[in-house]
């Protein structure tokens, strides 16, 4: 098998290798409490009858029996833990402007040509770096290590998988993260430019480094929430673009209660989400 776990000579920092691996009682207990866990009794709302309806009301009843069956008896972390083990990871060392120092987890495949161009790809909350692990296997199937065009870093953010928490003395914002992870591409790894892309909470990370960065070269989202101009009008827009404004709106309406939930009351559902509730979240 090729190796793209060469790190780019520019890299000054202090980058460790990393591997996956989550501690058997830790497993244990996950498989004890996901047993454990109740199904709720039926509802109007959570029957799969619902499931079909415009405006859904969340997971069914039925789902939810079959992700807990499937957890329980078929799911197999180990099995898991070995794919996520075949693409290099790393650990690095981040000194912040105020002197703390996070670690910063990272999967990469480092490219062996001069040409390469570095690429941080961002992912959004609840996705972690597992999200674009497809993308890194049809690189390795289009590219040899010597051939590939781009050093590609997908970075877990501070509070993310493997990288440190916030400070608890500190409301952590985009711009911190931004920073961190700026830190990351450039004193860490030594590249000069590099692009960012990012969707979710990760197209405002990103955004923030492509504007406050002279090193962020590129930037792409799939992710781009703006208001609306004052000067728009719906009249001026073609029809695939009324189509993306309807179903833009249709999620304002139904599909952000999530994000609201976590903005407002962090707090609460952080408590919930350590205990039994975040298969039905992720859900």
């Amino acid at each position: 098998m090729a190796v793209y776990n060469t790190l780019p000579t520019t890299a000054k920092g202090k980058i460790e290798p990393f591997e996956i691996h989550i501690e058997e009682h830790k497993l244990q207990d996950l498989n004890t409490l996901v047993r454990l866990s109740p199904i709720v009794q039926a509802t109007y709302e959570n029957q799969k009858e619902r499931a079909s309806e415009s405006h859904t009301f969340g997971i069914t009843r039925e789902w939810l029996i079959e992700a807990k069956k499937y957890w329980e008896t078929d799911f197999n972390w180990r099995t898991q833990e070995a794919h996520l083990n075949t693409f290099p990871h790393y650990k690095a060392s981040i000194t912040d402007d105020d002197g703390r120092t996070y670690t910063i987890h990272f999967c990469a495949l480092f490219s062996r040509s001069p040409t390469a161009v570095p690429l941080a790809r961002l992912s959004g909350w609840p996705c972690t770096f597992v999200e674009s692990l497809p993308l890194l296997t049809l690189l390795q199937q289009k590219y040899s290590p010597e051939k590939l065009p781009y050093h590609v870093i997908l970075p877990s953010q501070v509070g993310w998988a493997f990288s440190s928490p916030p400070p608890l003395d500190k409301d952590w914002s985009y711009a911190d993260s931004a920073r961190i992870l700026h830190k990351l591409m450039t004193a860490t790894l030594g590249f000069e430019k590099y692009a960012v892309s990012g969707g979710d909470i990760g197209a405002g990370i990103g955004r923030i480094m492509a504007s406050s960065y002279r090193e962020v070269s590129a930037f792409h989202t799939n992710h781009n929430q703006m208001p609306r101009p004052d000067d728009a009008t719906h009249e001026v827009l073609e029809a695939f673009e009324k189509e993306g404004v309807s179903r833009g709106e249709e999620f304002l309406s139904t599909g952000t209660a999530y994000g609201r939930m976590a903005g407002t009351r962090p707090g609460t559902l952080g408590r919930c989400w350590r205990r039994r509730l975040l298969r039905c979240w992720l859900g």
